[in-house]
């Protein structure tokens, strides 16, 4: 990314803090939540299908998860073009500007969730809070303490912790905070 779009993004996030956050009456939690939008980042074609394999054993029938990717590279990996619910994100879909492209602003605003879920942390957390401030979700929480003010839970966790561990501690804590 270039000095410009940095700049741009990091001031809609600010720009986004400075709103009032609103906190839901009924907190969601995972396992009973229909519509789910996880963000992570790619960075090989087996860390993909470890979470794949684990957002399986949430998705029901009834349940919808979108797993959106941020990938790094230029090209689109070909695990992410087999499934119908994964929506990859390129450094492409930003402008010169910071500014999403027309498309991708779409394609982000296009559903309305009862959970997203941030699972990026590092260097991508800029990028994944500036996607984050574009989509709609009712409860919003991430890995990364950065841009708290963004999100509704923050659960800072070990680097290393399993994809499959962070969702269970989601659902650990968001039945915590309905006093199950």
């Amino acid at each position: 990314m270039n000095a410009i779009q940095i700049r741009s993004i990091r001031k809609q996030i600010k720009i986004f803090e400075k709103k009032d956050s609103f906190v839901p009456s009924f907190i969601p939690i995972l396992t009973q939540s229909m519509s789910v939008c996880i963000l992570c980042e790619y960075q090989n074609d087996d860390q993909i299908r470890n979470i794949l394999d684990a957002i399986n054993q949430y998705q029901g029938r009834l349940k919808r998860i979108r797993l959106l990717v941020y990938v790094p590279l230029k090209k689109n990996p070909p695990v992410l073009e087999r499934s119908l619910f994964i929506e990859p994100i390129t450094k492409n879909d930003i402008n010169f500007f910071g500014k999403l492209k027309e498309e991708a602003k779409e394609n982000l605003q296009s559903n309305h969730y009862d959970m997203f879920i941030n699972s990026i942390t590092g260097s991508n957390t800029l990028l994944s809070d500036f996607f984050s401030i574009h989509l709609d979700a009712d409860f919003k929480i991430t890995r990364s303490e950065e841009s708290c003010r963004i999100y509704h839970l923050t659960l800072p966790l070990e680097p290393d912790a399993s994809f499959i561990y962070y969702l269970e501690t989601i659902e650990k804590y968001t039945n915590r905070l309905n006093g199950k």
